[in-house]
């Protein structure tokens, strides 16, 4: 693998630019990590949402139960 020749992009601290190819490469891998983290929690909580849906339409269809024969003993 051959080694990047990279620049500094003036105004921007942690882009750079590949002088061969002109790709811009973010080095701030704080930043980047910061938002893995992020992204990692936005996941759990959608994931939590989702398993309280679940229980309450759980519920829903219990309580529709229980009415439904306790009309059937009137």
């Amino acid at each position: 693998m051959a080694l990047l020749k990279v620049q500094p992009i003036d105004g921007h601290e942690h882009l750079l630019k590949d002088t061969d190819s002109k790709a811009v490469i973010n080095a701030d891998t704080v930043g980047f990590d910061t938002y893995i983290k992020k992204r990692e929690k936005q996941k759990e909580l959608f994931n939590k949402v989702n398993d309280l849906e679940t229980d309450i339409n759980s519920i829903k269809n219990d309580i529709n139960t229980i009415l439904s024969l306790l009309q059937k003993k009137e």
